[in-house]
């Protein structure tokens, strides 16, 4: 038995939307509702308590009509890194680390995979980077874009508070909303559904130093509902859980067609079509590209090289979707329609 008592538990289902019994509904925005199921488990979740990050935001005055060199639309991670210009060291930004994983590929077969792993601690990694942002003269403003305007060598956002600003290069990072880029083909993916629970447990059975990335076995199951699955699955590997720190779910758009590329709009993330096809990660995809699409967009903006307009988000979008990437992306894709 494991000597770690505190367990990061999730279930996961890959399914499209319209076969998935557990899910209740899904509207206009991708937000998606999950049926609640009857557990004793459950009633030691605690209350969802949001935690507010201590750092002081400098306001952008868009009253100025200045032209700013870049205007990101959304507020995620991959935003933080990307306007921090720079790589940076997050590992001070895991809660743990471990040195390898395991997938269990059924009953009798399992494939170990000797690569290190995290788990993120979202606030300060969310804390380390808007103070990066700072520190660059990043500035901020809060309001909905209602409607985008492009010239020849700038666009304009239109915002519900009536201020408008002005930028040389326009990105759009609100993730799987999709509210500034551009797609040609319906946006039609499978999708992932999971919930975890973040636990105190009596014992465990698992190798500490070993995280398990993907678990197959499934002959102790007899329902499709996710949380009652988790639980059967908690009873099958013995485990008896004391107490719940916190839990998640979430619904995961995978794979779909990638955006128009290029356009005037560039994206990054969810929006992007970055999220991975099959396994549904991209936290550390979009991180690794954001210094890509920085560097990019600098080089870019530099004088000498007369780039405006659709020219200069043309190389930006060449970047971050190379063809090496694309076919690497339609080659996941391939696997998780076989999949599926």
């Amino acid at each position: 038995m494991g000597s770690l008592r505190k367990l990061v538990i999730k279930t996961r289902r890959l399914s499209l939307i319209p076969r998935n019994p557990i899910v209740e509904e899904i509207n206009n925005n991708g937000c998606v509702k999950v049926m609640s199921s009857r557990s004793a488990l459950l009633e030691f979740v605690p209350e969802t308590n949001k935690e507010n990050l201590d750092v002081e935001l400098p306001i952008f005055d868009p009253s100025k009509g200045t032209v700013v060199d870049l205007a990101v639309v959304g507020s995620g991670l991959a935003v933080s890194q990307l306007v921090s210009q720079a790589a940076m060291d997050l590992l001070d930004c895991l809660y743990t680390t471990w040195s390898g994983a395991v997938v269990y590929i059924n009953e009798q077969k399992k494939k170990h995979l000797d690569r290190p792993y995290g788990r993120v601690n979202r606030k300060q990694l969310k804390s380390k980077m808007l103070l990066k942002c700072i520190s660059n003269g990043v500035k901020f403003h809060q309001a909905e874009v209602i409607k985008f305007i492009h010239e020849e060598s700038k666009s304009m956002l239109i915002c519900n508070d009536g201020a408008t600003v002005q930028a040389t290069v326009l990105l759009d990072a609100t993730g799987f909303s999709r509210c500034l880029v551009q797609y040609e083909k319906p946006y039609n993916p499978g999708y992932q559904v999971a919930y975890g629970i973040l636990a105190e447990v009596e014992e465990h059975p698992f190798d500490v130093e070993k995280m398990v990335f993907m678990d197959w076995r499934d002959s102790h199951f007899a329902n499709n509902d996710i949380k009652e699955r988790m639980e059967t699955r908690l009873r099958h590997l013995g485990i008896k859980v004391t107490s719940i720190e916190e839990d998640e779910h979430c619904v995961i758009p995978m794979g779909g067609p990638l955006p128009v590329l290029p356009q005037r709009v560039v994206g990054i993330g969810g929006t992007a079509g970055m999220v991975y096809p099959l396994t549904g990660y991209m936290v550390a995809r979009t991180l690794a590209a954001a210094p890509i699409v920085a560097d990019a967009i600098v080089r870019c903006l530099d004088p000498g090289r007369n780039l405006v307009g659709n020219k200069l988000s043309a190389e930006v979008w060449r970047d971050l979707w190379s063809i090496e990437r694309r076919r690497q992306r339609e080659f996941f894709c391939f696997g998780m329609d076989i999949f599926l």
